[in-house]
């Protein structure tokens, strides 16, 4: 913490002597953020939210500081792309136990209309260790044609918040190709 705000007060102070550097619309510049799409724009050790390229922590020297998801049956969430949108229609257990859990999912488009022969994947991370479950992904499978699907076994065994992110992968018409969004539930377990 102390080591970030030395280095901003450094850079501002720069910035007054030397002028700061204008804004351009390349990233060859490391210190601006990494825009993405899909996580596998980012690098190892970051995750794709909200268009930008996040690290992900190691330390708890952040815990406790991200906001998180109040579960009510329903709770929607729509993609990073703004394509999708996925409800988690019910969670067995609530998300608040450490344990293994089954979720049932609506997947529709923008306009609620329901989505069917989707590939969904979650990828439970603890953002604030650095560390996800093993296995790392758990796919959904189908569970009728009107856009429902089921995450089965997702093995949140640790006390703290999970990020899941969800990423949702729509097989293309004809000569489009699949097209892929993002989305994330965060839950604070307290076991």
């Amino acid at each position: 913490m102390f080591s970030m705000i030395r280095c901003a007060t450094l850079f501002f102070i720069g910035c007054l002597l030397g002028g700061c550097p204008e804004a351009t619309s390349n990233q060859t510049d490391p210190s601006e953020p990494k825009l993405c799409e899909q996580h596998s724009d980012c690098g190892a050790n970051e995750f794709c939210d909200d268009g930008v390229c996040h690290e992900v922590h190691f330390d708890d020297s952040d815990a406790g500081s991200t906001s998180v998801d109040t579960y009510v049956a329903g709770l929607e969430k729509v993609g990073d792309m703004g394509r999708i949108k996925l409800t988690l229609v019910e969670s067995d257990p609530l998300p608040q136990d450490l344990t293994l859990y089954t979720w049932q999912l609506l997947l529709t488009d923008a306009e609620g209309t329901p989505i069917n022969g989707a590939q969904i994947v979650a990828e439970p991370r603890m953002p604030d260790h650095g560390h996800g479950t093993n296995p790392q992904f758990t796919e959904a499978e189908a569970v009728d044609g009107e856009g429902r699907y089921q995450l089965l076994d997702m093995n949140l065994f640790m006390a703290g918040v999970w990020q899941i992110n969800i990423v949702v992968t729509l097989v293309g018409d004809g000569d489009a190709g699949a097209v892929e969004d993002t989305l994330h539930f965060r839950f604070d377990l307290e076991g």
